[in-house]
C-alpha cells in the first residue's frame, strides 16, 4: 500500500511488518520466532527502503520494534537491541553509504520505560526511542526525556574524555620529537637500538 511519499508492507505470515514515512519515519517490526531477526530486517530493508537515495536515507528516523514487544511490557534487552541496531546501520552504511548510514537515526520501540531507557539509549547505534504507552503519562514520559538525557550527556562526556586523552598523548609525542630532534647523538642511539 503507498501514500505519497509513504509506504505500508504488511507479510502477516511471517508476522513481520514494516512502515516507512519518508523522509520522517521507516518503522521495522520483526518477529521474535519465525525468521532469524537480521534475515527479516534485511527484507524489511530492502523492500521499504528500495528506490530511497541516500539524501532521503540520511533524513530517516528508522525505528526497530520487535513484534513481541509491542503492548506486552517485554523489552529487548539493551545489548539485543544494540546488536540489531549496528546490524541496521551496517545494511544502510553498505547499500547507501556511510555518511548516510550515520545521519539516519535509528530508534528503538517497544515497551520503552524510565527503568530501560538509560540502558539503551547506552547503546552506541541506539539513538533514541519509540514510546508508546509510556509517554501517555506525563511523570513516566519525563523519566524517559531525563534517562536519554543523562545517556547523551555520558556520550559527549566519553567523547570529550577521549580528545583529552588523545591531545595529552599527542603533545607528549610531540615534545619527545622535539627534544630528539634537539640531540642527534640520541636520534643515533634510538636508531641503533631498533
Amino acid at each position: 500500500q503507498a501514500e505519497g511519499r509513504g509506504v505500508v508492507v504488511v507479510d502477516q505470515e511471517d508476522h513481520v511488518g514494516l512502515v516507512i514515512l519518508q523522509p520522517l519515519l521507516a518503522e521495522l517490526v520483526a518477529g521474535e520466532h519465525l525468521l532469524p531477526v537480521r534475515l527479516v530486517l534485511l527484507a524489511q530493508i530492502q523492500r521499504g527502503l528500495d528506490g530511497a537515495t541516500a539524501d532521503e536515507v540520511a533524513a530517516m528516523v528508522i525505528a526497530y520494534e520487535p513484534v513481541w514487544a509491542i503492548g506486552t511490557g517485554r523489552n529487548a534487552t539493551p545489548e539485543q537491541a544494540g546488536e540489531v541496531h549496528a546490524h541496521i546501520r551496517t545494511r544502510l552504511r553498505s547499500w547507501w553509504g556511510a555518511p548516510s548510514a550515520e545521519q539516519c537515526h535509528v530508534i528503538y520501540g517497544g515497551s520503552v520505560k524510565p527503568g530501560n531507557m538509560l540502558e539503551l539509549s547506552s547503546q552506541p547505534d541506539v539513538d533514541g526511542a519509540l514510546v508508546g504507552g509510556a509517554s501517555l503519562e506525563s511523570g513516566s514520559f519525563w523519566e524517559i526525556c531525563l534517562a536519554a538525557a543523562e545517556a547523551a550527556e555520558a556520550a559527549l562526556q566519553e567523547e570529550y574524555d577521549a580528545a583529552v586523552e588523545y591531545e595529552t598523548v599527542a603533545a607528549e609525542v610531540d615534545d619527545l620529537t622535539e627534544k630528539v630532534a634537539a640531540q642527534p647523538e640520541v636520534e643515533r642511539d634510538l636508531l641503533e637500538a631498533a
